[in-house]
């Protein structure tokens, strides 16, 4: 770890600026922001770890040493550990997920942690039960709660944690997994857009026609609407929490309103060293002793199996492999961090392996297997993937593809009709190193083309929530540049396969917290309506959604909470406030027929999305503002004759102020409000159920070429059909160069350039898309795209075409 020094005055003459950023504040907004400010600057100032995020790429602290090494046997007499007052004084303002305390100890042992406060004692609880661990993990929430008994800032001059231990402490760190954003966000403390002007527009929904996106029409739970989770029998009639797992408890409760189970992973090292399943074989080193297989059948219980069948028999899901066990793992040369069980190259059959022998296991206890099983977790990090360590000597994304192929021919030939796939990926951020990221992901699929049957990605994002509104941010643009350029690949090559996504939306988020439900389900909106204008890209797309987190009592992550931790399940389990989601979408996971809808604005870039389904007689649109500023939208529905609006509702998910609000209001006239970064339904009675006559195709096209170097001309070729071509529209997807100073994005289709430019100065470097309106008449069967020369330094990644045809 780097020791982080950092200027405490300079912090102090930039938080005044920070603050005034965000309009009309809340007292508990600007409360945070000085104590958050603190924090920051003690954990600079000390033996920190901080780093960018895996999933977003935001600079975060993790952890801040809190003690150096004790010996062993002042350990086990209990040594003492101050509060300091920085951190004193953020801890109750903070998420339960950074509220975590971190042991490590020099060898295996139990540890007990206790907080004393005023001479009174209290118990510190584990995160999870890890006894005779090196490294243990406890939960500061006791902290928090003594100290919000206390005006804020709270002194910790009486405060401090015993630790005892039956070995020698390495040390002790304050923390989380999900880490303190080093920058702090007031814009969700504050009552959003009222420094804008209201954006005015127009809300279309036609029921007079069916809308297909690529041969699409149907949507549903199987799709979108999927939590992290397997799933397992389900519950009798009748049956009590007491009686069954606290996860099938959550799917019950989930279930109800048509979301579905759909992904977890496989880690070998459970089945080592927690569970010890699974064991080396004596005789053949390197390779598991499939003694196991047997012993694990044996245990199927031929009644829940039946139960589990009757329950699940069409379902889908994903599973992933991961952490294979250490006889196994890559060793050498020195210097390699095996951090999560990559395998060594010579016993790659001996994971393929042991990959078959437990899905025969798993088919044995429940009857039947997964849909899609992924090869290994998020293998584009070195943490992952040991091979891309530069110890290794190894071309990791060559090895990759291999390791991928040896599992993948394993599966296939022992379970056919089992789908395949990978890498799995935790970072998209086409943007770094030349689109370093962007270029191995496309090697990939070229040389896994043969072995694997689809493709399978995270999409979290790489830069805060909506704070940004340029085009850096994964919705305003990037995202769509991302599955643009995987697709063209795809087209060009011929290896048009699904992508699969087993990750997605917000994480770890703490749900007791109403600005923290907020971030987790407006992430979550901000990858589903990407999401649900691909429906033939992305068969299947998973919430990072934990429904229930049995061994952390205490989480206040997951979507069911213990109405008691220290009573466990036999206190009951209640709804976290994340259930809003669940409850929000339930309408579009029970299944219906999309039909068209159109957003117009005086704003071009407005990025307001939207979705519409008919179901008998209700007539339903999500409306996603994603822009911190207010819209205000005429709303006009399109019937069939014989059709009537006889009642119009909204339901809102927003935030105000830091409070989370869930309202639902009757529409009055045919106006349409929304808060800035409001998800909103409109339902529609109508006094029949409407036949759409028409259908509305709705088709994207990829131009012939990809990843095409600036500094001279561009020219593209697009093959469409124009036979019913109603509307059209261009996608450019771009990465800027370093220093583009007065470059401007213009474009001509067919010899005629279109009306709408783009200036690239504020946007160097970043990796983002540009859409432009194409008149119907410039279309033609064979289209020529030209770009004006831009700067060198940068790459046309991708374009696309996208026409609608009635």
């Amino acid at each position: 770890m780097m020791k982080h020094i950092f200027a405490a005055c300079f912090l102090w003459v930039l938080m005044p600026l920070m603050a005034a950023d965000a309009p009309n504040v809340s007292p508990e907004g600007l409360k945070l922001f000085t104590a958050h400010t603190n924090f920051i600057a003690f954990a600079q100032s000390r033996e920190s770890e901080i780093r960018s995020g895996v999933n977003d790429n935001m600079q975060r602290v993790f952890w801040i040493r809190l003690s150096e090494a004790v010996a062993a046997d002042d350990a086990k007499n209990g040594t003492k550990i101050a509060i300091p007052a920085e951190m004193g004084r953020f801890v109750p303002l903070m998420p339960a997920t950074v509220r975590q305390l971190k042991v490590q100890l020099d060898a295996s042992g139990s540890v007990e942690v206790s907080l004393v406060a005023a001479d009174k004692t209290h118990k510190v609880n584990p995160w999870w039960n890890a006894d005779n661990r090196t490294t243990h993990y406890f939960n500061l929430g006791v902290v928090a709660d003594v100290l919000k008994k206390r005006d804020i800032p709270a002194s910790t001059e009486d405060l401090y944690l015993v630790i005892k231990a039956d070995a020698a402490l390495k040390g002790v760190w304050s923390g989380g997994v999900s880490g303190v954003p080093v920058e702090c966000d007031l814009t969700r403390y504050s009552s959003l857009g009222t420094d804008k002007p209201v954006l005015r527009g127009k809300l279309t929904i036609d029921a007079t026609a069916l809308r297909y996106i690529n041969g699409v029409c149907g949507i549903g739970a199987t799709n979108f609407f999927r939590l992290y989770a397997l799933p397992d029998v389900p519950m009798n009639d009748g049956e009590s929490l007491t009686n069954v797992s606290e996860g099938v408890y959550a799917q019950r409760e989930y279930t109800k309103y048509g979301f579905l189970p759909g992904r977890q992973q496989i880690q070998f090292s459970y089945f080592e060293k927690s569970a010890k399943v699974i064991a080396e074989d004596t005789q053949k080193p390197g390779y598991t002793d499939r003694g196991f297989v047997v012993k694990e059948k044996a245990k199927a219980d031929p009644e829940k199996r039946s139960r589990f069948m009757s329950a699940w028999s069409n379902l889908d899901w994903i599973e992933c492999f991961d952490n294979w066990p250490s006889w196994m793992t890559l060793k050498k040369p020195a210097g390699i961090k095996n951090l999560r069980g990559t395998p060594d190259e010579q016993y790659w059959d001996a994971a393929a392996e042991l990959a078959s022998d437990m899905l025969a296991v798993r088919r044995e206890q429940t009857g039947r297997l997964a849909g899609w099983y992924e090869v290994k977790n998020e293998s584009d990090l070195s943490d992952e993937w040991a091979y891309h360590m530069k110890e290794s000597g190894a071309d990791g994304w060559e090895y990759l593809a291999r390791f991928h192929g040896a599992v993948a021919s394993r599966l296939h030939a022992d379970f056919p009709g089992v789908k395949v796939g990978g890498p799995t990926t935790a970072w998209l951020d086409f943007s770094a190193n030349d689109m370093i990221v962007a270029k191995n992901q496309l090697r990939f699929m070229d040389m896994t083309r043969d072995s694997l049957d689809f493709y399978a990605h995270h999409y979290y994002g790489v830069n805060p929530e909506f704070t940004s509104v340029s085009k850096s941010h994964f919705l305003y643009g990037n995202i769509d540049a991302v599955t643009d350029l995987l697709r063209a690949h795809m087209v060009n090559t011929s290896n048009v396969k699904p992508i699969i996504v087993s990750e997605c939306g917000g994480a770890n988020a703490d749900n007791s917290r109403g600005v923290e439900t907020f971030s987790h389900i407006y992430r979550n909106h901000l990858a589903l309506f990407h999401f649900m204008e691909r429906p033939d890209i992305f068969p299947m797309t998973v919430f990072f959604t934990i429904p229930a987190t049995w061994w952390a009592k205490d989480d206040k992550t997951p979507l069911m909470v213990y109405r008691d931790p220290k009573a466990g399940k036999s206190g009951g389990m209640v709804r976290s406030t994340l259930f809003d989601f669940i409850e929000f979408w339930s309408v579009f996971a029970d299944g219906g027929r999309r039909v068209p809808v159109r957003i117009e604005a005086d704003e071009p870039e407005h990025y307001i999305k939207a979705q519409a389904i008919i179901r008998g007689k209700t007539l339903v649109a999500a409306v996603f503002n994603p822009k911190p500023r207010k819209a205000s939208l005429s709303l006009a529905a399109v019937l069939p004759k014989g059709a009537a609006v006889i009642s119009a509702k909204q339901k809102r998910l927003f935030i105000d102020l830091g409070v989370w609000r869930v309202e639902e209001t009757d529409i009055a006239g045919d106006t349409v409000p929304l808060y800035g970064c409001e998800t909103a339904l409109i339902v529609l009675e109508l006094s029949a159920v409407p036949a759409p006559a028409a259908a509305q195709h709705e088709n994207t096209y990829y131009a012939d070429r990809e990843m095409l170097a600036t500094g001279g001309e561009c020219s593209l070729q697009v093959s469409v059909p124009v036979k019913g071509l109603s509307r059209s529209r261009l996608r450019v997807s771009l990465r800027m160069g370093a220093s583009w100073k007065d470059a401007v994005l213009a474009v001509s289709v067919n010899g005629t350039a279109l009306t709408t430019r783009y200036p690239l100065a504020a946007m160097n470097g970043i990796y983002t898309s540009f859409e432009f309106d194409v008149p119907s008449t410039l279309v033609q069967e064979k289209n020529t795209v030209y770009i004006d020369a831009l700067p060198s330094g940068g790459t046309v990644a991708a374009v696309t075409m996208m026409n609608v045809y009635r």
